[in-house]
């Protein structure tokens, strides 16, 4: 049976006789299902007219069956598909239109552009309509596009797109359909330049809309349109108006994305001219609909206008009260350049905030700042658990090195040496490197230094190792002070090397050594059961011993550059 109705119907097809179309035409009102579908395979495939029109009228737009039906659509029902579209009979050009998005045809755009200027407002506006969902899904279909041959394809279709809608917008005042530029935003992207020609021209027809559509819609095409304007060597001035007075969510999230951190030369230049933006009178509404990414260029995109210091100060406070722990630490980092009582409170309140991001990009503004109490601060931050906390809290102490520290041990008195050396075996982390280095040094006196170095910051439990051969030295105030040394450590190998030190052939090294081993036996029965000296309570009481800044200016003074 199925042969038969194949024979049958490829004859329908096939034959040049018209009266087989209008036989194919009443098939369509058939009860038996598969006799409608060779109908409407036969009629689309036929020349006539009147055949592709029954066709379109009999859709359903509900049936699910219909749109894989048009997936291959002849030449010829193309070209009645076009006359559908322009007909006057609703129904029919409804389905024509349905076809349309079925198949997202975009070589209909130049067509719905000229049906824009049809006298009936309904159809004109049908025609806009579907002008924007074709012209949105092959901007959509570019961005996606991967084989060469589809990409070749549809810039074809771009670009036929973008010269039929440019001519209406030109024609703008014929039809005053605001879906032709927003179709021409859509394709055009940020690609600008076209539109330079609209918005320089007082009495282009388009030029009004435009700005409206610039200055209202949320659409992510006009607002990326909009942003790009930034990009431009000469930006309408118009533009800048609009830029200054949005305050939508979408235009400030595009806006930051746009700018980015570190943009060229032709946007800082542009963003210069922006001396107000109106969308930072409500940032605590839009600032909770940013991302964390977003929220973190806020400051950078502020300190690159020309908007008054105190209204962008008050935007980046709102970022650091209330963004994101990335976006916090970028209003901290971005307070370096804010001076002033509300820009030393909101470096304080920074310095307190739960995320260690946020501390370490405000520590090194503290001291800039002359605030009272903030070298407690940084010196408590040494200590923290948070790495990033500790490498910013010593680029803050950069100037109390070990390095400089012995350069001007000599010359700092002695009440506030230990001080200053607790501070400095702190802030510097080669100072365990450094000390063994001067107590290797070929120079006496260098290692003379480094002995009284080492215990007074109670450093010998770091540097025994090159403490204990200097028992060996040619010199003996040498020798003898490493015995003295050895008393702050209770290691058996300086137990050892003491008691070898007892036979010394001068009485100051032999006396030096009797005394260590002696201090190390009563300090040994006076902390059984506690914590060895290196982790004891005298290192902690000295480690939480916070030096004033005065207290340490003689050494700042002496390690000035």
């Amino acid at each position: 049976m199925a042969d038969n109705w194949d024979i049958t119907f490829d004859h329908l097809v096939g034959t040049p006789n018209t009266a087989a179309g209008t036989v194919l035409e009443r098939a369509l009102g058939s009860p038996c299902a598969e006799i409608r579908e060779r109908a409407i395979a036969g009629l689309l495939r036929r020349p006539e007219l009147r055949g592709h029109f029954a066709v379109l009228r009999s859709i359903d737009p509900l049936d699910p069956a219909w749109p894989p039906r048009f997936r291959q659509m002849p030449i010829r029902f193309l070209q009645s598909l076009r006359e559908a579209l322009v007909s006057n009979e609703e129904r029919l050009r409804e389905n024509a239109y349905q076809v349309v998005l079925w198949t997202s045809h975009f070589e209909t755009i130049p067509l719905l552009v000229n049906l824009l200027e049809r006298p009936e407002p309904d159809q004109a506006e049908r025609a806009g309509e579907v002008l924007f969902e074709l012209s949105r899904r092959l901007a959509s279909s570019l961005a996606a596009a991967d084989p060469p041959h589809q990409v070749s394809t549809l810039q074809r279709a771009a670009e036929q797109a973008r010269r039929a809608l440019a001519i209406g917008v030109d024609r703008y005042n014929k039809h005053e359909r605001r879906e032709v530029i927003e179709a021409f935003l859509v394709l055009v992207r940020e690609n600008v330049g076209i539109l330079r020609e609209v918005l320089a021209s007082s009495v282009h027809p388009a030029r009004n809309a435009l700005l409206r559509i610039l200055r209202d819609s949320a659409d992510p095409s006009a607002v990326q349109v909009l942003c790009g304007f930034l990009y431009m060597r000469e930006i309408p001035t118009a533009v800048l108006g609009v830029l200054a007075q949005r305050d939508d969510p979408a235009f400030v999230r595009q806006l930051v994305k746009q700018v980015g951190a570190d943009p060229p030369a032709e946007v800082r230049r542009n963003l210069k001219r922006l001396r107000q933006l109106r969308w930072l009178n409500n940032l605590p509404r839009i600032l909770p609909e940013l991302n964390e990414v977003e929220q973190s260029l806020v400051p950078s995109v502020l300190s690159k206008t020309a908007v008054p210091a105190a209204q962008a100060l008050a935007a980046v406070g709102e970022v650091l009260r209330h963004g994101w722990p990335a976006a916090r630490a970028a209003a901290a980092e971005a307070l370096a350049s804010y001076h002033g009582s509300e820009a030393n409170a909101l470096v304080v309140q920074a310095a307190h905030d739960p995320d260690p991001l946020v501390v370490a990009a405000v520590l090194p503004q503290l001291r800039g700042r002359n605030l009272a109490g903030t070298l407690p601060v940084i010196l408590q931050s040494l200590e923290s658990p948070h790495p990033a906390v500790r490498r910013a809290a010593r680029r803050c102490l950069k100037e109390f090195s070990f390095r400089r520290f012995l350069e001007t041990w000599d010359m700092l008195p002695p009440e506030i040496r230990r001080d200053t050396g607790m501070l400095v075996k702190r802030v510097d982390g080669h100072t365990t490197a450094l000390l063994r280095a001067e107590l290797a040094s070929p120079f006496r006196s260098r290692r003379l230094r480094g002995l009284s170095v080492v215990q007074e910051l109670d450093l010998v439990f770091r540097v025994e190792s090159s403490v204990i051969p200097l028992l060996q030295d040619e010199d003996p105030a040498i020798r003898a002070e490493a015995a003295a040394a050895l008393a702050k450590t209770d290691s058996p190998a300086a137990l050892q090397a003491l008691k070898n030190a007892l036979a010394d052939p001068n009485a100051l090294v032999r006396e030096a050594a009797e005394t260590s081993i002696r201090s190390r036996e009563q300090g040994r029965k006076a902390s059984r059961g506690e914590a060895p000296a290196d982790n004891g309570a005298a290192q902690n009481a000295a480690r939480n011993a916070l030096p004033t800044e005065s207290s340490l200016s003689p050494l700042i003074e002496c390690t000035e550059p």
